[in-house]
């Protein structure tokens, strides 16, 4: 009597194998539908390509920004060893405006198969304001990189940012703050990170000669670590400064230098009005 209840309890235990087997078979198949993809863009100075590859590499960082920002999904921009512009007339409004969902990575030599090599300081990749006569600030553009509203995370990873010089008008684009770099929310969400930079020589007239990161109504998620800011010079917040009106922003510096910045008002190093930043480590600053 026992034998048909064995066959019944042997069908039911491979009928649970069959079930069990399924369900990683079908996560696998789940999670590789719902994977994204990286697009990485290459940059190398020099290069006359379409950035598909080292060999085929733009020549100007502002290409592969223009490309990221007529893209969908993840994108990196490898960028190698060299000095790049926003512009090269004399247009000072120009700056490397930071796509959504797009990290810039610096420090290549320019024929890396991955990313990692963290030389950065020693393989300079350089993004410079400096737009007319060299050495001759009053011509250079107001914020070297800006990244304002944008709705989705962006980066900044192994890069050298100077000569901004952020000395025109307040309205409507901050011209008289972040030299080296402007982060702004008006309406919008911003989410960026910024690891392994140093911001040199920028100024402001108004606030953050080196970055300056500014919330009037929308909502900045702004994480800065590992980074140095070296003789910048603005009215408030020399090396950098937060400032918010309205909105949410918390500033995170962690493991951050700042020195030999200065500021004619108030933070050498940094200035906080509206806002306070978490895990500062400073320098020495006048």
């Amino acid at each position: 009597m026992r034998l048909p209840l064995l066959l019944k309890d042997i069908k039911m235990k491979k009928q649970a194998s069959i079930i069990l087997l399924c369900i990683p078979f079908c996560l696998l198949i789940s999670l590789t539908s719902n994977a994204q993809i990286t697009q990485i863009i290459y940059v190398k100075k020099g290069a006359t390509g379409s950035g598909t590859s080292w060999s085929n590499a733009y020549g100007e960082l502002h290409q592969a920004l223009t490309a990221a920002a007529s893209g969908s999904g993840k994108k990196e921009i490898w960028v190698s060893q060299g000095e790049y512009h926003p512009t090269y007339d004399l247009d000072r409004t120009k700056s490397f405006v930071i796509p959504a969902q797009t990290t810039l990575f610096g420090g290549f030599v320019g024929d890396e198969p991955s990313k990692g090599s963290g030389n950065w300081r020693n393989i300079r990749s350089i993004l410079s304001g400096d737009l007319g006569a060299q050495f001759y600030i009053t011509d250079n553009s107001y914020h070297v990189l800006t990244a304002k509203d944008i709705d989705n995370s962006s980066g900044l990873d192994g890069f050298i940012i100077t000569d901004g010089n952020a000395n025109g008008v307040a309205s409507p684009s901050f011209y008289n703050s972040g030299g080296g770099m402007l982060i702004a929310g008006t309406t919008g969400t911003v989410s960026i990170t910024i690891n392994n930079c140093e911001f040199i020589n920028n100024a402001a007239t108004n606030y953050g000669g080196g970055l300056a990161i500014i919330s009037e109504g929308g909502t900045i998620t702004s994480i800065i670590t590992n980074s140095y800011f070296n003789g910048n010079t603005a009215v408030s917040g020399g090396g950098a400064s937060n400032y918010k009106t309205s909105g949410t922003h918390l500033p995170v510096f962690v493991n951050c230098s700042f020195s030999v910045n200065l500021a004619t008002q108030g933070g050498g190093a940094l200035a906080n009005i509206g806002s306070k930043p978490f895990g500062l480590s400073p320098g020495a600053n006048k």
